[in-house]
């Protein structure tokens, strides 16, 4: 399951993508958060911005053409 959300305070706005594993009959032990990434509207509306699509918790205040990120956690 995906999910995404912008949220805006101010005049700062973030926008928030969640992927969830409701069930998983393979691995049972894969439920639950999957990723969260958390980018600025300034990364989010850059031309080089890119999702996450491996497990972790990613937070995007930039971006550029080598789509560097800091990774806050992640297993």
């Amino acid at each position: 399951m995906d999910s995404g959300a912008k949220i805006t305070k101010g005049n700062q706005t973030y926008y928030i993508y969640m992927e969830v594993v409701t069930a998983d009959k393979e691995h049972p032990e894969n439920k639950g958060i999957q990723i969260i990434d958390l980018a600025t509207k300034k990364a989010y509306n850059d031309r080089y911005f890119l999702w996450h699509s491996k497990k972790g918790i990613f937070t995007q205040e930039k971006v550029c053409e080598d789509y560097r990120t800091m990774l806050i956690f992640g297993k």
